[in-house]
């Protein structure tokens, strides 16, 4: 979060699975930055179920996909 609040960014590529969060944490940590530093948002996850990809689309600026197959939803 520390390089978004010193630069903005055009796209973001994020995984709901990560290391050491949930890629849903990160998108409302995201969504807490001021309008003109909130990136386009891509989210690729082959862990993806249609509640996440509801979840992460009711914040602006997001695009949900599952890999493997086509868009779930935008």
């Amino acid at each position: 979060m520390v390089l978004l609040q010193d630069a903005p960014y055009d796209v973001v590529l994020l995984d709901i699975w990560l290391p050491d969060r949930d890629g849903l944490d990160v998108l409302a940590d995201m969504h807490q930055l001021a309008v003109e530093m909130r990136p386009e948002v891509v989210i690729i996850s082959g862990h993806g179920t249609i509640e996440a990809a509801v979840k992460a689309t009711s914040w602006a600026h997001t695009t949900f996909w599952k890999s493997r197959s086509r868009s779930i939803a935008r």
